[in-house]
């Protein structure tokens, strides 16, 4: 369930829909160098923005592919019942890959927080 909620707490706080910074129009009197400092705000805030989306984007794929792995080693698992020591084996690289999806599910929630 833990890996649900930051799934959804990660599509949430990434914004979907591509839209534009509401753009103040230029006022007569403003100078251009206050106006050069608004729009490299608004590129700063933007940059940003990206930065969190990438950030978000690498740790769900991470996930996926952790997921996959586990799915893979679930199944060998089933199948290699007859020979202790391989089972052994693949439930301690299980159990590993666990603790791998846990951290990303971690790293995952405390991005969506910032």
């Amino acid at each position: 369930h833990q890996l649900e909620i930051s799934r959804l707490a990660t599509q949430l706080a990434v914004d979907h829909y591509n839209y534009k910074d509401a753009e103040e129009e230029t006022d007569e009197n403003e100078s251009p160098e206050a106006a050069a400092q608004q729009q490299e705000q608004r590129n700063k805030l933007q940059q940003e923005r990206l930065c969190q989306q990438a950030t978000h984007l690498m740790i769900d794929f991470r996930l996926a592919y952790v997921e996959e792995e586990l799915n893979k080693l679930k199944t060998q698992i089933a199948t290699t019942k007859d020979n202790p020591q391989q089972l052994m084996k693949l439930m301690g690289e299980y159990k590993e890959m666990q603790s791998v999806r846990n951290e990303l599910a971690k790293k995952l929630g405390s991005n969506v927080v910032r």
